[in-house]
C-alpha cells in the first residue's frame, strides 16, 4: 500500500467492495440455478405427467360411462362417443410409453388397458352389432372389475405425483427462504465490510494529512520548531507532499541560519566600517597634503622623461643599422649551408655507388672461388677418368693377347679389343687436353681473384675516404649552421633592441603624457580627499543605523528553532 497513489487505492477500495458484492451475487446466482432446475423438472417431468395420469383416470371413467350408456339406451352416439375418448386415451398413453423413464408398472397398467379396450371391441361391441344385447351387458360387466382397477392404478399414479409435486414445492419454498436468509446476510456482510474499508482507507488518508497540518500549526505559532520532520512511510501523492513539506523545512532552516549568521557578520562589519571610516577620514586628510608634494614631483619628473626620449631615438637608429648587417650575414650563411648540404648529399651518392660496388666485387670473388673448387672437382674427375682409360688400354692388350692365342676364333675378339684400346687412347689424350685447359683456367681465375681482392682494398680505401669527406662535410654544416644560428640571434636581438627602444621611446612618451594627466588628476584628488572626508562622515551615520537593524533582524530569527 505504501507505494500506491492515491487514485490506486481508491480504485483498489471501489474494487474491494465490488468484489464483495460480486462474490454474494455469484452466490445467489449458483443458489438460484439450483432453485431454476428444481422448478424446471417440477414443469417438466413431475407436472405434466401428473396432468397425463389424472386424464387417464378422468377418460378412462368417462370411456366406462360411454360404455355403459351404449349398452343401456342402445344409443350409437355414445358408442362414437366411446371412440373418440378411446382415440384420446390411445394418444396420451403413447405419450407416456415415449418417456425413457416410465415405470414398469405404469407401463403395464397401459397395457392392460389397451387389451381392455381390444377385448370390449371384440366381444361386447360384436355382440351388440349382433343384437345381443343382454350377452354384450354380462360381458362387459365381467370386464367392469378390470377397467376400475385400472382407473385406480392411474389414481394413484396421478396422487404419487402430486406428492412429488408437493415436496418440489416445498424443497423450493423452503430454498426460497434460506436464499432471502443467505441474500440478506451476504449483504449485511459487504455493507459492514465495505464500510470498515472505507473508514479504514479514509483514516490512511486522512493520517498524514492531518500531520502536516499539526506542523504547519506549529510553525505558525510564535516558536516554531524548524528541526521536526514528517515521517513520510507511503510513496503515494500525500507521501510526496510530506517529502516536499520536508525539503521545504530544510531550506527554511538554512535560510533561517544563513540569515543569522549573516545578522552577526553584518554586525561585526557595521562595527569595522564605523572604525575603519574613523581611520579613513584620518588617511584621506592626510592623503590631501600628499598630493599637494607629489603634484611638485609629478612636474620634475616630466621634464627628465622627455630628455630619455631624446637620447632613446639616438640609440634605436644605430640598433636599427646593427640588425641590417646582421640580416645580411645571416643570409649569407643560410646560402653556404645550403651548398654544403648539397656536396654532403653528393658524397653520400658516392658512397651508395662504393658501397653497391664493393658488394658487387665480394660477390663476383665469392663466384670466382666457387669456380675455383668446381674447377677442382672436375680436375679429380679427369684424373680418374685417365686411370680408367690406362686401365681400359691395359685390359684391350691383354685381351688382344688372349685372341691371339685363341688364333682364328679370337680374331674376332682381337679386332674389338684394338678398337678398344683406341678408345681408351683418345679418352686419356681428350683427358690430358681438358687437364691443360683447365690448369689455365686455374691460373686465370687466381689472377682473376687477387684482381678483385685488390679492387675490394681499393673500394674500401675509397669508402674509408668519402666517409672521412662525409663527416668533414657535416663538421663543415654543422658549424654553418651554428653560425647561421648566432648570426640569427644577433639579428632578432638587434631587431627587438630596436623595436624596444621603440617601445621604451613610445613609453615615455606615454608616460610624460600620463604624468602630466597624473598631475592634473593629483590636484584634483586633493580636492576630492576633502570631499570624501564629509562622505566618511555620512557613512559612519549609515553604519550605525544598519547596526540598530540588525539587532532588530536578530531578535525576531532567535524565536525559530534550527538547531
Amino acid at each position: 500500500m505504501r507505494n500506491i497513489g492515491i487514485k490506486g487505492k481508491i480504485l483498489g477500495m471501489i474494487l474491494g467492495i465490488c468484489a464483495l458484492f460480486g462474490i454474494a451475487l455469484t452466490f445467489v446466482y449458483f443458489s438460484s440455478a439450483e432453485k431454476v432446475e428444481k422448478i424446471t423438472v417440477l414443469q417438466e417431468e413431475i407436472v405434466p405427467k401428473s396432468k397425463l395420469y389424472r386424464d387417464q383416470a378422468n377418460q378412462t371413467e368417462e370411456r366406462l360411462g360411454a360404455l355403459r350408456a351404449y349398452l343401456l339406451y342402445k344409443d350409437d352416439e355414445q358408442l362414437k362417443r366411446f371412440e373418440q375418448i378411446t382415440a384420446s386415451l390411445s394418444k396420451t398413453q403413447q405419450e407416456l410409453l415415449n418417456d425413457p423413464t416410465l415405470a414398469k408398472e405404469v407401463k403395464d397398467t397401459i397395457n392392460a388397458s389397451t387389451e381392455w379396450r381390444k377385448l370390449i371391441e371384440s366381444t361386447v361391441f360384436t355382440a351388440a352389432k349382433e343384437g345381443n344385447w343382454e350377452e354384450a351387458t354380462a360381458l362387459a360387466a365381467k370386464t367392469r372389475q378390470q377397467i376400475l382397477d385400472i382407473k385406480v392404478n392411474f389414481t394413484n399414479y396421478r396422487d404419487a405425483e402430486d406428492k412429488k409435486e408437493e415436496v418440489a414445492l416445498g424443497e423450493i419454498e423452503q430454498s426460497a427462504q434460506n436464499m432471502k436468509t443467505i441474500v440478506l446476510i451476504a449483504l449485511i456482510v459487504c455493507t459492514l465490510l465495505a464500510v470498515a474499508l472505507a473508514f479504514w482507507f479514509a483514516h490512511k488518508l486522512v493520517e498524514p494529512i492531518q500531520a502536516i497540518d499539526g506542523k504547519l500549526r506549529e510553525l505558525s505559532s510564535n516558536e516554531g520548531d524548524l528541526t521536526a520532520r514528517l515521517d513520510v512511510t507511503s510513496n503515494d501523492e500525500i507521501g510526496a507532499i510530506a517529502t516536499s513539506f520536508n525539503q521545504m523545512l530544510d531550506n527554511l532552516q538554512d535560510l533561517v541560519s544563513n540569515v543569522k549568521e549573516t545578522a552577526v557578520n553584518v554586525k561585526e562589519s557595521s562595527e569595522q566600517v564605523n572604525i575603519g571610516t574613523s581611520s579613513s577620514m584620518e588617511a584621506t586628510t592626510e592623503m590631501a597634503q600628499t598630493m599637494s608634494y607629489l603634484a611638485t614631483g609629478v612636474q620634475q619628473q616630466v621634464a627628465s622623461i622627455q630628455e630619455s626620449s631624446v637620447a632613446m631615438d639616438e640609440m634605436a637608429i644605430g640598433v636599427q643599422r646593427i640588425a641590417e648587417s646582421a640580416s645580411t650575414v645571416a643570409e649569407l650563411a643560410v646560402v653556404t649551408s645550403d651548398q654544403a648540404n648539397d656536396g654532403k648529399e653528393v658524397i653520400e651518392q658516392s658512397l651508395s655507388q662504393m658501397t653497391t660496388i664493393h658488394t658487387v666485387v665480394g660477390e663476383t670473388s665469392d663466384v670466382v672461388h666457387r669456380l675455383v673448387t668446381r674447377m677442382q672437382q672436375i680436375d679429380k674427375a679427369l684424373e680418374s677418368i685417365t686411370t680408367i682409360a690406362d686401365q681400359t688400354n691395359l685390359l684391350a692388350l691383354n685381351a688382344a693377347i688372349e685372341s691371339a692365342r685363341a688364333g682364328e676364333h679370337g680374331r674376332g675378339f682381337a679386332v674389338v679389343a684394338d678398337e678398344v684400346r683406341k678408345l681408351a687412347e683418345q679418352s686419356k689424350q681428350s683427358a690430358l687436353e681438358i687437364t691443360t685447359l683447365i690448369q689455365q683456367i686455374h691460373t686465370d681465375t687466381k689472377e682473376a681473384t687477387v684482381a678483385m681482392e685488390r679492387g675490394q682494398n681499393e673500394s674500401m680505401s675509397g669508402m674509408t675516404a668519402i666517409r672521412e669527406a662525409e663527416q668533414a662535410f657535416s663538421s663543415i654544416v654543422g658549424k654553418i649552421n651554428e653560425i647561421t644560428y648566432q648570426v640569427q640571434e644577433v639579428s632578432a636581438t638587434a631587431e627587438e633592441m630596436s623595436a624596444g627602444a621603440e617601445e621604451v621611446n613610445a613609453a615615455l612618451s606615454e608616460i610624460s603624457s600620463i604624468s602630466k594627466d597624473v598631475e592634473a588628476q593629483t590636484m584634483k584628488s586633493s580636492e576630492d580627499a576633502t570631499e570624501q572626508t564629509e562622505v566618511m562622515k555620512e557613512m559612519a551615520a549609515t553604519s550605525q543605523q544598519m547596526t540598530q537593524v540588525v539587532e532588530e533582524l536578530e531578535k525576531l530569527v532567535v524565536q525559530l528553532k534550527t538547531n
